[in-house]
């Protein structure tokens, strides 16, 4: 049976059936969707878009730290002021990287340096990380 024949049949059904044929074709178009996602998945072809929403993900999903209105007014601080507090001192205790500091604070590698000159904190990096850049750079063809 061609397309054009089954055009004509369909329009030749009552309103009952008609209803009825649409609900099936639409639960039947579900299920052939949902058996070339099974497909995809199962053969890798989805891997590369859900590491990209995975990682998408990751890079956006924050977490909230409850902190009492008066102990926050007692500091003195705005909330971002904390914030950066927080950002620092974890980044000077060696708890965070320094791109994940400044990831916290939104701030670019350039600005966040000054802020830790500003404050007196060193950027962490010792001959094992300036072996690693050298090294790098090697296999770039920069040196």
């Amino acid at each position: 049976m061609g397309v054009q024949e089954i055009k004509t049949a369909i329009a030749k059904l009552s309103t009952e059936q008609l209803v009825e044929l649409s609900t099936w074709l639409e639960e039947y178009q579900a299920s052939v969707w949902e058996q070339q996602i099974e497909d995809d998945l199962e053969e890798g072809r989805l891997d590369r878009i859900i590491a990209e929403v995975d990682a998408e993900y990751m890079a956006t999903k924050t977490t909230t730290l409850e902190i009492p209105y008066d102990v926050l007014h007692s500091t003195r601080m705005t909330s971002q002021e904390l914030k950066q507090e927080l950002a620092l001192s974890l980044y000077q205790r060696e708890k965070l990287s320094f791109g994940k500091a400044r990831e916290m604070l939104g701030l670019d590698a350039w600005t966040f340096q000054q802020l830790l000159g500003s404050r007196g904190i060193s950027v962490h990096y010792d001959v094992a990380d300036y072996e690693e850049d050298l090294a790098t750079l090697q296999e770039m063809g920069r040196l």
